[in-house]
């Protein structure tokens, strides 16, 4: 556009030099056609007696003069071209200036476009970049999410495991207690009328185990009355007519007999002592086990023992604190 700007300017001044040469010919023509007014005032100076002759002279002066007139009013209205003409070009030779601005604006523009498109491009890769290291993160995650869920199905079913194994065990003390109510009631059915109500806030850890436990004491007691007294009569009577049971006995011979060699702990002995009420609590450098599941008999002793008669002491310990 700006090259056909230029043409058409070119093609303008050429146009204005042909007319200006044109009007310095017309001037050219004008200044020789006065001249021969000059020489035909003369002529008519000169033959003034001549009247035709000047009047053909002053025909020819009017003649020249509407000439001159009309080449004036030519050159007017060239001038007048020339400077619309002019002011046509100044008028576009702005607007090129303008759209050259505009197309300089407009190549800035797309120089920090292609700048911006570059900075966008390198965001773009380095969000990719943070994405990769995301779903390298999002997998580690999931894999250590799959590793802990594998590790607390686990425990829980371990856990389930141990709750279904204290389930059965309070089943089995259930069992031993209402064997004992039952045969608690079974005794003071066949005994109404004459039996001692006593009230304890103790439970039975096994079957009949306080009664066990009352009747023992009461036959030590003998060997401290005085014979003959009634209390050694209502002593006798009591622990005559209340069997208390072989169990507590029972209880106190398989700890002996698991002890008696006793080297080092096995699946089959805690297997024994689980069945005997003993939970096993800690297993470090010690053993600890705890007797239905009461904290004040805890007995504890040691994973290697000391000498052939350890096992024979742990037994005795464990007696004395249960039994």
């Amino acid at each position: 556009m700006i090259y056909l700007l230029f043409l058409l300017a070119i093609v303008l001044i050429t146009t204005n030099a042909l007319t200006l040469k044109q009007l310095q010919r017309q001037r050219l023509e004008t200044s020789v056609a006065q001249r021969q007014l000059n020489a035909a005032n003369t002529t008519i100076r000169g033959f003034a007696s001549t009247r035709k002759i000047l009047v053909e002279s002053n025909e020819q002066v009017r003649q020249l003069q509407a000439k001159i007139n009309a080449l004036n009013n030519q050159l007017d209205q060239l001038h007048a071209v020339n400077q619309e003409t002019a002011e046509q070009l100044r008028t576009r030779q702005q607007e090129a200036d303008q759209r050259r601005d505009q197309l300089e604006q407009m190549r800035e523009t797309l120089a920090n476009r292609d700048a911006s498109v570059r900075d966008l491009n390198e965001q773009v890769k380095n969000l990719r970049s943070e994405l990769y290291q995301l779903r390298l993160a999002n997998q580690n995650e999931r894999q250590s999410a799959n590793h802990l869920y594998n590790e607390i199905e686990k425990e829980i079913e371990n856990e389930a495991k141990q709750y279904k194994a204290k389930i059965e065990e309070l089943e089995n003390t259930i069992s031993l207690l209402q064997e004992s109510q039952r045969k608690q009631t079974e005794v003071a059915t066949e005994n109404q009328g004459n039996f001692i109500n006593l009230t304890i806030l103790e439970r039975d850890l096994y079957s009949e185990e306080i009664k066990s436990i009352v009747v023992e004491v009461l036959r030590n007691s003998l060997l401290n009355v005085h014979s003959g007294s009634r209390t050694q009569h209502v002593i006798t009577d009591v622990v005559n007519n209340n069997s208390s049971g072989s169990l507590r006995e029972e209880i106190k011979a398989e700890i002996n007999s698991l002890f008696k060699d006793y080297t080092s702990m096995n699946p089959k002995m805690k297997q024994a002592l689980k069945r005997l009420g003993f939970e096993l609590v800690a297993d470090n450098s010690h053993y600890k086990f705890v007797f239905c599941q009461d904290d004040r008999y805890t007995v504890f002793f040691s994973k290697t023992p000391s000498d052939r008669r350890a096992g024979r002491n742990i037994a005795k310990d464990i007696c004395h604190v249960i039994l």
